[in-house]
C-alpha cells in the first residue's frame, strides 16, 4: 500500500472531525445571529420592548429600547429580567410619544401616568421629560444606584436630582445638592414648585438662575419655563442670583426663605405677572432692578435685616400702592421707586432725619411720583417726595 493512502479509518476521523468542527461554528453562528437578533430587533414584554447589550467580561444584559404606549398600560413597569439576564439600563427618549419609538423630533406623552424602576436598572437617560401627565415614578428599594423620594428620582451618591414629574416635591432635608439640567424639562402641567435652592447646585457657584433645571440657557431662561407654573417656593440656599427670575412673567408667587442673605441685580426682572413677593428676615441686600417692572405687585413688606435697596430695585412697579421700608435700611439707590404710578404711601419705620439722611447720600430723588395723594410716613413725620418737610 502507498505510504501516503490513508487508511478508512484515518478519513473516517477526519470526516468526524471536520463534521464536529463545521457544527461547533454553526452553533456559534446561530448564537451570533440570536445575539444580534436580539440586540438590534430584542424582546417584546408588555408593550415594552428590551434589547441586549455586552456588560463586559463576556456577560450580557438588557436595556429598555421603546415602548409602546397604545399596546401597555399607563401605568408602565419596567423588568428586572429577561430571559433570566438582568435589565440594567433605560435608554434615551424611550417614551417621547404616544406609540412605538421614533427618530423624528421630541413629542409629549399624554398616555404614561406612572413608572415603576426595578433595583437592577444602573442608568437612566432624560427619558421621562416628555410625560406631561406622569405623576408618579417609584424606585424599588435596593436599587444600588437610584433612590425615589416624593416623586423624584435622585443618584444617591451624588445627591443629584435626575428627573421628575409634575406631582414631584424636591427633598429639603439635604439628601438633593444638585439638580440635572433637565430635571423638569416637559413638565408642562406643573402649577407649584418648591425647591431647596435656585440652579444646579446648593452652594450657587454655576448656573444658578431658575430656568436650568427645564433645559434652558439663561440667555431665554425663561422660555422653557411651563407656561402653567405660577408658584415657587425656595426653601434653602443663600442667594437669589442675578437675573436668576429674569423675564419670569408667568409667575405670580415667590417666596424666599430666611436663609437667603441677598437678592442680585435684576434678579426678578421683567416679571410682570408677580402679585405675591415674601422675602425672608434673613435679607440682607436687595440688588439694583432685583424687581424691575414687576407691575403685578401691589404691596410689598421689606424685613428688618435689610440695610440695602439698589437702584431702581422698583423702577416702574405701576401696580404699587405702598411700601413699607425697615429703619435697618441704611442705602437705597438712585430711583428705586421711580415710574410707581400707582404709589400713594411709602412708610419708612424709623425718623425723618434718618430718611432724609438716605436721600442725602444717594444724591436723588426716591421717586418721581406726583400724586397729590402720595405721602412718605416716618414715625415721627411726613416727608414730601424729594425728602423735604412737608
Amino acid at each position: 500500500m502507498n505510504s501516503n493512502t490513508k487508511s478508512p479509518q484515518e478519513v473516517k476521523r477526519k470526516r468526524i472531525i471536520a463534521l464536529i468542527i463545521a457544527a461547533i461554528a454553526l452553533i456559534g453562528i446561530t448564537i451570533f445571529l440570536c445575539f444580534l437578533l436580539l440586540s438590534v430587533v430584542g424582546v417584546t414584554k408588555d408593550g415594552i420592548t428590551y434589547c441586549m447589550m455586552p456588560a463586559g467580561n463576556g456577560k450580557w444584559e438588557y436595556y429598555v429600547k421603546e415602548i409602546d404606549t397604545s399596546k401597555t398600560s399607563p401605568n408602565i413597569k419596567i423588568a428586572d429580567k429577561i430571559n433570566t439576564l438582568p435589565v440594567t439600563n433605560i435608554g434615551t427618549a424611550v417614551f417621547q410619544k404616544d406609540g412605538a419609538f421614533h427618530s423624528g423630533p421630541r413629542e409629549t406623552n399624554t398616555v404614561v401616568e406612572s413608572i415603576y424602576i426595578p433595583k437592577s436598572i444602573k442608568s437612566i437617560d432624560d427619558n421621562f421629560r416628555d410625560c406631561i401627565n406622569l405623576v408618579s415614578i417609584e424606585v424599588e428599594e435596593g436599587n444600588p444606584v437610584f433612590h425615589s423620594v416624593n416623586n423624584c428620582i435622585i443618584e444617591t451618591e451624588s445627591k443629584t436630582l435626575i428627573t421628575s414629574c409634575k406631582t414631584s416635591v424636591i427633598p429639603s432635608d439635604g439628601s438633593v445638592t444638585n439638580i440635572y439640567r433637565y430635571a423638569f424639562q416637559g413638565c408642562s402641567n406643573i402649577t407649584s414648585l418648591s425647591i431647596p435652592f435656585v440652579g444646579a447646585t446648593m452652594n450657587g457657584t454655576t448656573n444658578s438662575y431658575f430656568g436650568y433645571i427645564f433645559g434652558a440657557d439663561q440667555s431665554d431662561s425663561y422660555h422653557l419655563i411651563p407656561n402653567n407654573l405660577k408658584e415657587v417656593i425656595i426653601t434653602g440656599g443663600t442667594s437669589i442670583s442675578d437675573s436668576a427670575f429674569n423675564g419670569c412673567s408667568g409667575l405670580t408667587s415667590i417666596t424666599i426663605p430666611d436663609s437667603v442673605t441677598s437678592i442680585g441685580q435684576q434678579a426678578f426682572y421683567n416679571c410682570s405677572g408677580l402679585t405675591s413677593v415674601t422675602i425672608g428676615n434673613g435679607v440682607t441686600s436687595i440688588g439694583s432692578e432685583a424687581f424691575y417692572n414687576c407691575r403685578g405687585l401691589t404691596s410689598i413688606t421689606i424685613p428688618d435685616s435689610v440695610t440695602r435697596i439698589g437702584q431702581q430695585a422698583f423702577y416702574n412697579c405701576s401696580g404699587l400702592t405702598s411700601i413699607t421700608i425697615p429703619d435697618s435700611v441704611t442705602s437705597i439707590g438712585y430711583g428705586a421707586f421711580y415710574n410707581c404710578s400707582g404709589l400713594t404711601r411709602i412708610v419708612f419705620l424709623g425718623t425723618k432725619a434718618q430718611l432724609q439722611l438716605i436721600i442725602a447720600r444717594s444724591g436723588f430723588l426716591l421717586t418721581n411720583n406726583t400724586n397729590a395723594n402720595f405721602q412718605i410716613i416716618c414715625n415721627d413725620g411726613m416727608l414730601n417726595s424729594d425728602g423735604t418737610e412737608v
